[in-house]
């Protein structure tokens, strides 16, 4: 069912794991909660380190940093969003017990992803690059309006700028699509 989705051949197969209904579940109400969703699928995460570049005094998020997700935000910008939509309604009761097994009992899924993908399209797109500051091995955010975003969509953030308008574009179409009325089958 995953080949049908993409336009991209071997999209599937970053997706393809045991549990994954599941897992999605459980990412998608992080997400709808704040969380970033990068721990649930570590196989799709960059390879290559995130980097700042100096500019004087002040450390910035290094632009070529955000090539690092192009791939992932090309893969999923490549979504038929009425595919996706189609897919989600058939798989629709397997996420009902799954969001269940959390402890979710009688209470819609469908709230929790129209909540995450608020979390993520409401993600500012930061044009410039942003200043930083090393906090132990990591870095912060010296905008105190993008070091209190959530942690998803500070996430989203460091995809880029481009990377953003992508994924939002693609959430909006999958949104659109799950809210019309249900395909007929022919």
């Amino acid at each position: 069912l995953l080949t049908a989705l993409s336009f991209q051949p071997g999209l599937a197969s970053y997706f393809l794991s045991d549990d994954l209904i599941r897992k999605g579940v459980v990412m998608i109400a992080n997400v709808a909660e704040g969380d970033s969703p990068a721990r649930h699928f570590r196989d799709l995460g960059p390879e290559e380190p995130f980097n700042v570049v100096r500019h004087g005094a002040e450390l910035y998020v290094d632009p070529l940093s955000y090539r690092r997700y192009d791939a992932l935000a090309n893969g999923f910008a490549s979504l038929d969003a009425e595919k996706v939509a189609d897919l989600y309604r058939t798989v629709e009761p397997l996420v009902h017990d799954a969001y269940e097994e959390l402890g979710y009992l009688n209470k819609p899924f469908g709230n929790v992803l129209t909540k995450a993908f608020a979390v993520l399209i409401d993600t500012p797109v930061v044009e410039t690059p942003a200043e930083v500051y090393a906090v132990s091995v990591n870095y912060a955010y010296s905008d105190p309006r993008l070091e209190s975003l959530t942690p998803a969509q500070q996430q989203l953030l460091r995809m880029g700028p481009a990377n953003v308008r992508k994924i939002q574009a693609k959430l909006k179409g999958i949104a659109n699509a799950l809210a019309q009325p249900e395909s007929p089958v022919g």
